[in-house]
């Protein structure tokens, strides 16, 4: 595999690519709850070839624009528990503050690994519930 690692080489993508990458996945992860950058870095590491780390700080702050749009659309609609919206944030910040530290120390080939069990995961979890519906 073809993974370039290194985030000290420049690398920017189009307009033309990055605006429907960014419409198409926020627009999933808004109607099924599934993270955008669950979808949003793999997909830069494999198909646009951004650096690892790169994707996964870019995914990051991908969370961040996608849940201020996402939020401000679901408090419209007044679908926002606000008393548990507190403690999962809570939890949110220290995992991701633990998570980012960690992140910055394991080498890209490993985080690579945790992303695809990662997905995996979410999507065996999807199908579980899927085959439930009546």
């Amino acid at each position: 595999t073809d993974y370039p690692d290194d985030v000290n080489q420049p690398h920017r993508l189009k307009w033309s690519a990055g605006i429907p990458i960014g419409a198409g996945i926020s627009f999933v992860a808004a109607n099924t709850g599934i993270g955008g950058a669950a979808l949003l870095t793999p997909l830069l590491i494999t198909v646009q070839k951004v650096p690892t780390r790169l994707a996964i700080g870019t995914g990051a702050a991908f969370v961040v624009i996608t849940g201020i749009s996402a939020t401000l659309g679901k408090w419209m609609m007044n679908l926002i528990p606000f008393p548990d919206v507190i403690w999962v944030s809570a939890g949110a910040l220290i995992g991701g503050n633990l998570g980012a530290r960690l992140g910055h120390r394991l080498p890209a080939p490993l985080l690579r690994k945790i992303l695809v069990v990662t997905v995996l995961l979410a999507l065996i979890r999807v199908l579980i519930q899927m085959a439930q519906l009546p």
